[in-house]
């Protein structure tokens, strides 16, 4: 990996160091780094040639709608979603098993690139479509029991920018003023580590003033077989 710049954020969300970067530049921000967990963000990930390519995929796929059922209701996100896996790999996700389709040329490139250098097994992704601020997913924890426990979480974003909010699972932590506030932007790679999902939750909420695409690929580390 080449050197990359950092920049810590604190738990109330305000930065605690910054480093001068080119612009454009690959460069890392530091959220969570304690208790076994570890949450950070790598921005400009991509090369643009790799970032374009993508893009051109991704806008391309036919997204579908995702029903799920709370408190005896039917609901239907804004939001759509698609999946990709490896061979023989599934998924369950807000109560429904996850059919996967087989990796695109350019979702291959940026996993296989994910995996090489972070030394990862992912082998899934979940793909989701934000139409507009409108669109949002509540505060989750992505620990399916279908995950490798403790494996490594990477969400990669294209399009608008996006809140991306951290707080503790347990309510008895939470204070007030201790939600993490991250801005995920074009090109951003946030990756959880550790026992982020055992102590953490995280959403995307719904910001009214976003008037643009965002699409977001979360590859996980699936074993549970079809």
């Amino acid at each position: 990996m080449g050197k990359v710049k950092t920049t810590t954020i604190s738990s109330s969300g305000s930065v605690r160091k910054t480093r001068k970067r080119k612009k454009n530049s690959r460069f890392e921000r530091i959220i969570i780094n304690s208790h076994g967990c570890k949450v950070y963000v790598i921005s400009n990930y991509l090369s643009s040639r790799l970032l374009n390519d993508l893009k051109v995929e991704i806008k391309n796929l036919e997204f579908q709608s995702l029903s799920f059922k709370m408190y005896g209701k039917t609901f239907t996100p804004k939001r759509k979603t698609l999946s990709f896996s490896d061979t023989g790999i599934s998924y369950r996700y807000s109560g429904t098993n996850q059919a996967s389709s087989s990796w695109t040329l350019h979702l291959q490139e940026l996993k296989d690139k994910i995996n090489s250098e972070f030394k990862s097994m992912l082998n899934f992704a979940l793909v989701q479509s934000y139409p507009d601020g409108k669109a949002k997913i509540g505060w989750h924890s992505d620990d399916e029991s279908d995950l490798v426990e403790g494996s490594m979480i990477g969400s990669f974003s294209i399009g608008s920018t996006r809140k991306f909010k951290l707080r503790y699972k347990d309510s008895k932590k939470r204070k007030k003023g201790n939600v993490i506030n991250v801005d995920l932007a074009e090109n951003d790679l946030l990756l959880m580590k550790g026992k982020t999902q055992k102590v953490y939750q995280h959403c995307i909420p719904k910001q009214e003033r976003v008037k643009n695409h965002r699409w977001n690929i979360t590859f996980r580390n699936i074993e549970r077989m079809c």
